[in-house]
C-alpha cells in the first residue's frame, strides 16, 4: 500500500493535469533574501510545470511592496497543460476580468472542478475565444501576446497542435451526461473500490467524507454548499470527445501542504 496513496493508477495514462507533490515556494523569499528582494529583478524558469500551484505559490510570496521586474518562463510537453496554463493565467492577472475573489474562484474550479457554473462556463468560453482570435494571423506554430494590465505581458509560442486542440476544445458539444459518465466510470470504477477504502483508513474521518464528496460530485466545494448551479462541462479535464482525462489515484489534495489546507479551515 505505500504511504497511503491510492497503489495502482486507473484510467488513461499520460495526463498529469493535477500535480501530485505539494506546491513550493521556489524562492521562499522570506528565509533567504527578505526585505532586500522587493526591488530585484527575478528571472525563474518552470520546465515542465505541470499544473501552476508551483508558480502561484512563488509569486504570491513576492513581497507585498515588490517593484522590481518578475520574468517567468513556464512550460511542458502536454497540450492541455499548455492550454490550462495560457488561460489560468489570463483569469488570474486580467484586470479587465472580474474582482480577485470572483477570478480566484474560477480558478480553482478551472482546475479541480469537474462541473462548472454557467457564469463560469461562459467567462472561460469568452477567454478561450479571445486567446483563439489572437492566432488568426499566424503562419507557422502558435504564438500569442496578451497586455494583462500596464505592468504585465503574457506571450506564448507553442506548437501548431496546442492551437488546434484549443479550437476543439472550444468547438466541442458532448453532452453534460457523456462527461459525467466518463468521470464516474473512471473515478468511482466498481473494480477499484479495494483500493479506496484502503486509502480512507490512512485519513481523519472528515477527510474522509470531503475525499468521496469530491469524488462523487466531482466539484470541489465543502461538504453541505449546494452544487446545483454547477450544469456546465469543464473542458479543460477532458478530451475534444469527452474522455476523463485523469487517473483515479489523482486528487486535488494532494498538490497541497496539508497544513495548509487545514489552515484554511
Amino acid at each position: 500500500m505505500g504511504n497511503g496513496g491510492l497503489p495502482v493508477s486507473f484510467g488513461k495514462a499520460g495526463n498529469y493535469l493535477w500535480g501530485n507533490i505539494p506546491a513550493f515556494d521556489v524562492l521562499n523569499i522570506a528565509m533567504n533574501e527578505g526585505a532586500a528582494a522587493k526591488d530585484q529583478d527575478i528571472a525563474l524558469c518552470f520546465a515542465a510545470s505541470g499544473d501552476l500551484r508551483n508558480v502561484i505559490k512563488t509569486i504570491n510570496g513576492l513581497p507585498s511592496d515588490y517593484t522590481g521586474k518578475c520574468t517567468l518562463v513556464i512550460n511542458d510537453f502536454h497540450p492541455l497543460v499548455a492550454i490550462r496554463s495560457i488561460v489560468l493565467l489570463c483569469i488570474l492577472l486580467d484586470p479587465s476580468g472580474p474582482s480577485e475573489e470572483v477570478a480566484a474562484e474560477v480558478a480553482l474550479h478551472a482546475l479541480y472542478s469537474s462541473k462548472l457554473t454557467t457564469a463560469q462556463h461562459n467567462f472561460l468560453h469568452t477567454l478561450i475565444k479571445r486567446i483563439e482570435g489572437l492566432d488568426r494571423e499566424r503562419e507557422v506554430g502558435f504564438p500569442g501576446q496578451l497586455a494583462l494590465g500596464s505592468h504585465c505581458t503574457l506571450k506564448w509560442a507553442y506548437p501548431p497542435e496546442v492551437g488546434e486542440l484549443l479550437t476543439r476544445i472550444r468547438a466541442a458539444t458532448y453532452p453534460m451526461n457523456k462527461a459525467e459518465g466518463n468521470r464516474r466510470r473512471i473515478m468511482l470504477a466498481p473494480s477499484r473500490i479495494d483500493y479506496r477504502d484502503r486509502y480512507y483508513t490512512c485519513l481523519r474521518r472528515r477527510h474522509r467524507a470531503g475525499f468521496a464528496y469530491q469524488r462523487e460530485t466531482g466539484v470541489l466545494l465543502p461538504i453541505g454548499q449546494p452544487i446545483d448551479s454547477f450544469s456546465t462541462v469543464n473542458r479543460l479535464l477532458y478530451s475534444e470527445d469527452g474522455d476523463w482525462l485523469l487517473k483515479d489515484n489523482a486528487s486535488p489534495a494532494s498538490a497541497w501542504a496539508p497544513l495548509e489546507v487545514e489552515a484554511t479551515r
